[in-house]
């Protein structure tokens, strides 16, 4: 008999880390409101497309497989446990960035030359000049760009600028 749990998520293909993992997530509120899905060799996804007030949002994907779990949104993605963090902290640290991401206390930094992506890294949106420009001392030591979208959950209150050295906008080619 399958443990089903959405119409494409079973925990009898999960791993047990995966399981722990749905145990410790399944009577949290978003994850409610998410999608359960199981992937290649036992993961298990949770997909949050509508906003804790209920509009729909920019997806965000939290995969639980390898013993690691992955917060994905937007180009960007955070990796826990950390070094010597237990799975409890995890699940909490997990929380409280999903929480954060959706209250707008956090926004990300999402770098570009032209139409490519070059990364993402997230900023304090009530901080935007100071943030943006220690983001971009942190990109230009990885890529060259000449764009910064400040993004939300919801795309239609991104934020875009052209990026200026000493007042020399950046050429797009």
């Amino acid at each position: 008999m399958s443990a089903k749990i959405a119409d494409h998520a079973d925990l009898v293909a999960a791993t047990e880390w995966s399981r722990q993992f749905y145990r410790a997530l399944k009577d949290w509120d978003l994850a409610r409101r998410g999608r359960w899905s199981t992937w290649e060799e036992g993961a298990l996804m949770l997909t949050l497309d509508t906003s804790p007030k209920g509009g729909s949002c920019e997806p965000v994907n939290i995969l639980a497989a390898n013993n690691l779990i992955a917060f994905t949104t937007r180009g960007f993605e955070v990796q826990l446990p950390q070094p010597g963090q237990s799975f409890d902290a995890a699940i909490a640290a997990l929380k409280d960035l999903t929480r954060k991401w959706f209250a707008g206390e956090i926004a990300l930094a999402a770098f570009f030359k032209g139409d490519a992506w070059k990364g993402s890294t997230p900023i304090d949106p009530l901080r935007l000049q100071e943030e943006i420009a220690a983001a971009f001392q942190w990109i230009a030591r990885e890529a060259q760009v000449d764009r910064v979208e400040i993004q939300t959950p919801n795309r239609e209150t991104d934020q875009f600028f052209g990026l200026a050295v000493d007042g020399k906008p950046l050429a797009r080619s």
